[in-house]
C-alpha cells in the first residue's frame, strides 16, 4: 500500500510543474529556455557554455544565454552530413 501513495505523490508534483514556453522574440534566455527553444537538451546547452562554445552572462546567480549568441551557435553546429550549416 505505502508504494501506491508515494508513486502518487510523485505523479501529483510533476503535474504541478508548469513547462517551458519562453518568448521566441526575446533578447536571452535562461538555460532551459535556451534549451526549450533550440531543441536541444539541457546538458548540450551546459556542454556547450563549459566549452567555451557558447557565451553565457551570470545575472545575480543566474546565467543567461543572448538570443544572438545562441543563434550563432546553432549555425556553427554540424548538420547531420557533417558540414555547419
Amino acid at each position: 500500500m505505502p508504494a501506491k501513495s508515494i508513486s502518487k505523490k510523485k505523479s501529483q508534483q510533476s503535474a504541478t510543474v508548469p513547462p517551458i514556453s519562453p518568448n521566441p522574440n526575446a533578447l536571452s534566455f535562461s538555460l532551459k529556455e535556451a534549451a526549450a527553444v533550440t531543441g536541444v537538451a539541457l546538458r548540450a546547452i551546459r556542454s556547450a557554455i563549459w566549452g567555451r562554445k557558447l557565451p553565457a552572462h551570470v545575472i545575480g546567480k543566474r546565467q543567461i544565454v543572448l538570443r544572438a549568441d545562441l543563434e550563432k551557435w546553432v549555425a556553427a553546429t554540424p548538420t547531420a552530413h557533417g558540414r555547419a550549416a
